[in-house]
């Protein structure tokens, strides 16, 4: 829930708060959504009996802007204006570094969640509508018309610096056998949750260790939607092959890690939104 606060004296602010229930999407369910008519129709109806939060990130929007049909944009718009948002730091960088900084005991942090996109938030209010709550509909339409290139030149500079320490990695063959090692043992540093860092190392050697995969611009946005919001929120829906990472290589499970679900897995995405 977005709200603005110091309307009319000079001192206005825009604070976000969520709902139990946190959900995250990835490309290719955002793309059956703008296809199918009641996919679409039954994702609304169930967030809505769910009480959830549809979380957004800059990376999320990028994608979404990719989407080249009109009625597909007006599909996806539909769902935006129908269901609670919030928006959500997907660069698990300075996630990690918020969580240092703010963390007052184990998983108590001062102020707001660490991975709340306030800085993102606040630009979406100040082009939409700086004295009343933005639609999210508004909010795409910042991202699909008025500066798309600033938003994506985030992702692949996130995605370069991760790609840099990838091949660096596995150049050196004292820092590669270590990556495998770390992978075979699936040790976690973190004594609770949020386990952002661990996972982040995690991913960096799932990749690393595996000297034959071929890591395109994809799988770099991939990785930066699973990192923080697996870290973070309820439920997160992946690619095949980053929901077997996060389910089956990453040690921690739910209720510590988000729920995954595959493209293979989204009957019992509903079911676990849908009421009984």
């Amino acid at each position: 829930m977005i709200e603005i606060q110091g309307i009319g004296d000079g001192n206005r602010s825009a604070t976000q708060t969520t709902k139990a229930t946190t959900i995250y999407l990835d490309q290719w369910m955002w793309s059956r959504l703008a296809r199918d008519d009641d996919m679409r129709d039954r994702f609304i109806t169930s967030l809505s009996n769910a009480d959830a939060t549809m979380m957004y990130s800059f990376a999320s929007l990028v994608e979404l802007g990719k989407l080249s049909s009109r009625d597909q944009i007006s599909n996806i718009k539909e769902i935006a204006d129908e269901v609670d948002f919030a928006f959500i730091d997907v660069n698990p960088t300075s996630v990690i570094e918020r969580e240092k900084a703010n963390e007052c005991t184990l998983s108590v942090f001062e102020n707001q969640s660490p991975a709340a996109d306030n800085e993102f938030l606040d630009s979406v209010v100040a082009l939409t509508r700086p004295n009343a709550v933005p639609k999210m509909s508004e909010a795409l339409d910042v991202i699909f018309t008025q500066d798309p290139d600033h938003y994506r030149a985030l992702v692949d500079d996130l995605g370069e610096a991760l790609g840099k320490r990838v091949k660096a990695a596995r150049n050196d063959p004292a820092v590669l056998k270590r990556a495998k090692n770390r992978l075979k043992q699936k040790k976690i540093t973190r004594k609770g949750p949020p386990y952002t860092q661990d996972m982040l190392r995690v991913a960096f050697d799932f990749i690393t260790a595996d000297v034959g995969m071929q890591v395109t611009a994809n799988d770099w946005i991939d990785i930066v939607h699973a990192v923080v919001p697996v870290c973070y929120l309820s439920i997160v829906l992946l690619d095949g092959k980053w929901a077997h990472f996060a389910q089956s290589v990453f040690p921690i499970k739910p209720p510590n890690v988000a729920t995954i679900y595959s493209p293979k897995q989204l009957e019992e995405f509903f079911a676990a939104i849908e009421p009984d």
